[in-house]
């Protein structure tokens, strides 16, 4: 321990302490109707290190979207 020009003592393990929120895997979204096709992506995606939310229609798509925040979304473009 040692004291800073404020005179208050700083502990040297208070320097090297990791945040308190590591940081956490982007967070994807995949929207398709297809299950074999949401199944892929999600294998994939979370195999680079993603976490994955699946939708299987538009509504539910706009529901996990609004409730998740995802960082990004992968839809097919005829999903109804």
């Amino acid at each position: 321990m040692f004291l800073d020009p404020t005179g208050f003592p700083k502990l040297r393990t208070m320097e090297r302490r990791r945040p308190r929120n590591p940081p956490t895997r982007p967070l994807v979204l995949i929207v398709d109707s297809h299950d074999d096709s949401r199944a892929l992506y999600a294998l994939a995606l979370s195999g680079m290190g993603f976490d994955v939310v699946p939708a299987s229609d538009s509504e539910d798509g706009y529901y996990r979207a609004w409730t998740t925040h995802p960082d990004i979304i992968v839809t097919e473009l005829s999903i109804t």
